[in-house]
């Protein structure tokens, strides 16, 4: 990692405005003769790096930008290109033998001084610490692509909108890691290749028996609709694999923790408890055993030493995860009265 102080942690120390002799590294290579790095970091403006690219083989770039950008990107020779934006406004000119290209954050900063061929380039695009990835709706390329992957939290919200993608008419190939809705808009799609990681419900998926797919692989998915699924593609011939279905009570309990930004000495206990909640509300079979659950959490939340405003909320959010998990014993109106009648904090 090239890049300021502060940037993570940085292997050279760059200040974003400073030029860097990128030439250094050409005399470099691995034991087997290859250019060393082959992946590289970089957050700064020296768009000179895409000028050393061009007689320089590169497998992978990470680039954040610290500045609005203008960049012809044309004659470098890489492989995969992987784009931070951060906010930052960037017009580019892709590589022309671009294979994978990987947007963290919002795309609609991204405009293109040329059209990119994507017919050859899977695009990923992820959810970032200051982009929250919801849809993709108003972004003018999306009609463009070929192959598509989405990566966002896999619970804590109403999830992808997936209809945000209909416009995206020639899509052949889409890959779905996170929480989801309206997942029924993926049959107006001409999609041949699906995959499905980490998605808590399924449950707008229709029938996908008549849809154009050759291969369908889910993995850590909602357990009721993804039996549905192997039954429904049982005796179509096409590739499928279907493995490690989970149900609601485990997504919350193994991504649903919102305590990650707690002091050590609260973050452990509270997701401990957190997750025996989980554990105990999926055997419950009574609202009072419900509740009870929902009590012994905010006792082990009350036990916990300086628990401030936004922990508050955070426990909260924990409580309302936990009924959803449980709809059939505990709203989460019930499930937040109950807390505050426990709660001291």
């Amino acid at each position: 990692m090239i890049g300021p102080k502060g940037s993570g942690k940085p292997d050279l120390i760059v200040e974003p405005t400073s030029r860097v002799n990128w030439q250094v590294f050409d005399a470099i290579s691995t034991g087997a003769g290859y250019n060393w790095p082959r992946f590289l970091a970089y957050e700064g403006n020296d768009v000179s790096i895409f000028d050393w690219l061009k007689t320089r083989e590169t497998e992978r770039l990470t680039f954040r930008p610290c500045a609005d950008l203008t960049i012809d990107m044309s004659d470098a020779r890489l492989d995969t290109l992987e784009i931070e934006p951060r906010g930052y406004g960037l017009r580019l000119t892709l590589p022309i033998g671009l294979r994978r290209l990987a947007i963290k954050g919002d795309p609609s900063v991204i405009d293109w001084a040329h059209t990119p061929d994507f017919d050859n380039i899977q695009v990923k695009i992820s959810a970032s610490t200051d982009f929250d990835l919801t849809s993709l709706h108003g972004l003018k390329w999306r009609e463009n692509i070929r192959y598509l992957g989405i990566t966002r939290a896999v619970v804590g919200d109403e999830g992808f909108d997936c209809a945000s993608l209909t416009q995206c008419k020639i899509l052949q190939f889409l890959r779905l890691y996170g929480g989801m809705r309206n997942l029924e808009a993926l049959s107006q799609l001409p999609l041949q290749g699906l995959e499905l990681r980490f998605v808590p419900d399924l449950s707008s998926l229709p029938n996908v028996s008549g849809w154009p797919l050759q291969n369908l692989v889910a993995w850590n998915v909602d357990e009721a609709r993804g039996n549905q699924l192997v039954t429904e593609l049982k005796s179509t011939g096409n590739e499928v694999r279907i493995s490690q279905l989970r149900s609601k009570a485990w997504f919350v309990a193994e991504h649903g923790l919102p305590f990650a930004a707690w002091p050590k000495k609260n973050e452990k206990p509270a997701s401990k408890a957190f997750k025996s909640a989980a554990k105990h509300l999926s055997k419950a079979n009574a609202p009072v055993e419900a509740k009870a659950v929902i009590k012994a959490f905010a006792d082990a939340i009350n036990a916990l030493d300086g628990i401030e405003t936004s922990e508050r909320e955070d426990a909260a959010e924990a409580v309302r995860l936990l009924a959803e998990t449980r709809p059939d014993l505990i709203s989460a109106e019930q499930a937040q009265s109950q807390f505050d009648v426990v709660r001291r904090f």
